[in-house]
């Protein structure tokens, strides 16, 4: 796309997102108080203006807005297991699901990934060296393990490793903290993703959490 055709496809993003954005929190709402054919309204009837959706633009013109409607929308159910198997809270994972489908991944594939770094974390802290110097090429240290969230430890992870040049040796690092399905993850391109999805899911939260219960 030249630049003009990519400024007008974000504006179109923009307004197709907004729009998006009314439609998701009314489900969600009506999923709180239990009003029926919620999910049928949200493939029907979509209208209105969410802010905190506009930051999402620019993820979203490389993932569609039909496969960001389909993340977003995931069951909650299955969204809370996903969340709580690494504990992490609902709004994060789904601001890294929606970063990683452009990353060659999606939320299940962080999860699994986070299940393996935090398996790896506890095999360091019993001795094994390979795996703390995993750990330490990217800069994470005993204390960041032990003092911040799975999230927080997989973000830093992911910029280190996204900084990487040596493509054998990001490989190796991402094998060793992440399995070997981690090798075609873009690091990269999930950290500027991130960047832009961090902190915007957070009026979701509760809601899904509440759906799923």
């Amino acid at each position: 796309l030249d630049d003009s055709k990519y400024q007008q496809k974000l504006k179109d993003v923009d307004n197709k997102t907004k729009q998006f954005g009314a439609s998701a929190l009314k489900m969600f709402r009506d999923l709180n108080t239990g009003q029926p054919g919620s999910f049928d309204r949200m493939a029907t009837n979509i209208d209105g203006l969410n802010k905190k959706f506009e930051g999402f633009s620019r993820v979203i013109v490389g993932i569609g807005i039909a496969e960001f409607a389909k993340g977003l929308l995931e069951s909650a159910e299955r969204l809370k297991d996903l969340a709580d198997s690494v504990d992490v809270n609902i709004s994060r994972m789904m601001e890294m699901g929606a970063a990683a489908i452009t990353a060659n991944g999606s939320m299940e594939s962080v999860v699994k990934m986070m299940n393996k770094m935090e398996v790896g974390a506890q095999q360091a802290a019993d001795g094994n060296t390979t795996l703390r110097k995993a750990f330490s090429d990217v800069g994470v240290t005993f204390d960041d393990l032990r003092n911040k969230s799975p999230d927080q430890i997989f973000n830093q992870i992911a910029i280190s490793i996204g900084k990487i040049e040596d493509p054998a040796k990001r490989a190796q690092i991402a094998t060793e903290l992440f399995s070997r399905g981690a090798r075609t993850f873009d690091f990269k391109q999930y950290v500027e993703n991130i960047k832009q999805t961090y902190g915007t899911m957070d009026q979701f939260a509760e809601s899904q959490k509440r759906a799923a219960e």
